[in-house]
């Protein structure tokens, strides 16, 4: 299929309520919807309950909830089979809503793969799930999840977009690390519809539980879930062609677009005030098109050029690289960027190299090396006197250090909006 323009702003949800006039049906059914949302919190309390008193019988238990949610006003359908009877099974899902993985919960057992605080923006009370650590290295994290693989008897589920997003007009890129496995993927596609009432299920930003009592809320709100058939990796073919391959085919089976658009450039959209910018995409893409899409350097960073640019052909590590170098200028891009490669995280990141354990190389060859303790103003973390013990000393030194820490990572959240 020939590439196609797709904005970020298209693929993310920031506002739930559609402005103006289309508003006024809602006044009118407030009443309504209020009674509504009270009296399915009710049956939403019973429905765990059977949820946790029959959870080892799974066929009754299934009949059970699907008919007390869709009471609640969630009904789901499904679309195709699951694999169950094939071994070290990988499931990849495109992410819609926070109510996904409760849905998927539903209709199937598994086992939720999540990374860092995912799991707090998402209904996973119910499921099980697994944290993977973002300061364990790639390596670490792929031979932590292969074991995952085959002590499971129940496969493993991704959501490889990394958060949700308007999975009704296209999907992100997907990470790699599902597909660096070598199990066989199934792709589950979901598409969430509301009928009546312009209101968006979850926002970018929504928490669950609003989510649900929105939910609850309104008349009803259909999922469906479509099982696509098993794909196995080519033997000539990466990993990042391997996910490139299975996104395209999910983008095709729910009829949207598989775009180029990463987790941090939505990121990048939301904090820069909302500012859409057309991205490239394509149903099959080279694996060289990631490259074109390196964001284009700050003006504080022209000015203090003459360091060759370095780039990874990964533009969200692009941008991981350039949040950490708004806070540490002096650091050398190469080993920022080696030390990301690892952490896939920039607060690890900065910590690393605020406490030493990357190796820091002046930017040019003629520049003196500059301590690292610059970027924070070292005369704030001054000690008030030489204590005469060494215990003293070094208890000092680990104050000061603490406090560089920590005054670095609230400027990197102060530049970036965090908080």
């Amino acid at each position: 299929m020939a590439a196609s323009n797709v904005n970020v702003e298209k693929l993310v949800i920031l506002n739930r309520f559609e402005k103006g006039i289309g508003l006024l049906p809602l006044v009118f059914y407030l009443p309504l919807g209020i009674v509504l949302t009270i009296v399915r919190c009710f049956i939403f309390l019973h429905a765990l309950l059977v949820f946790y008193f029959l959870s080892n019988i799974s066929f009754v238990k299934n009949i059970l909830l699907r008919v007390m949610f869709m009471v609640c006003g969630l009904v789901v359908t499904t679309d195709g089979s699951l694999h169950t009877d094939r071994h070290n099974l990988v499931l990849v899902a495109n992410h819609m809503t926070s109510l996904d993985p409760f849905i998927l919960n539903l209709v199937m057992r598994y086992i939720l793969m999540v990374e860092h605080s995912w799991s707090g923006e998402n209904f996973t009370q119910l499921c099980s799930q697994v944290t993977v650590s973002g300061q364990m290295s790639k390596d670490d994290r792929v031979q932590f999840i292969m074991k995952k693989t085959e002590e499971s008897k129940v496969p493993l589920l991704f959501f490889p977009e990394g958060r949700r997003a308007n999975s009704a007009y296209g999907l992100l890129k997907f990470r790699v690390l599902p597909f660096e496995l070598g199990a066989a993927i199934q792709p589950i596609g979901i598409i969430a519809r509301r009928w009546f009432f312009d209101i968006s299920i979850s926002t970018f930003n929504s928490p669950w539980w609003m989510d649900l009592l929105i939910t609850f809320f309104v008349p009803f709100t259909v999922f469906s879930i479509k099982y696509l058939p098993l794909t196995e990796c080519r033997d000539s073919e990466s990993s990042e062609q391997f996910s490139e391959r299975v996104q395209s085919n999910l983008a095709k089976g729910l009829g949207v677009a598989a775009s180029d658009v990463t987790l941090a450039d939505v990121k990048e959209f939301v904090k820069n005030g909302r500012q859409a910018r057309p991205v490239a995409t394509s149903m099959s893409r080279s694996p060289s098109s990631a490259s074109k899409q390196t964001p284009s350097p700050s003006p504080d960073a022209q000015k203090t050029k003459p360091e060759v640019e370095v780039a990874s052909s990964d533009p969200e590590l692009n941008v991981m690289l350039k949040q950490v170098k708004d806070v540490l200028q002096h650091a050398s891009s190469q080993a920022v960027l080696k030390d990301l490669e690892q952490t896939r995280d920039v607060d690890t990141t900065i910590t690393n190299i605020l406490e030493g354990r990357v190796d820091i190389q002046p930017k040019t060859p003629d520049a003196q090396p500059e301590s690292l303790q610059k970027e924070v103003d070292a005369s704030t973390f001054k000690a008030a006197s030489f204590p005469k013990s060494a215990q003293a000393r070094h208890l000092s030194l680990q104050e000061r250090k603490q406090a560089m820490l920590e005054e670095a990572r609230k400027r990197y959240k102060e530049k970036h909006g965090l908080h």
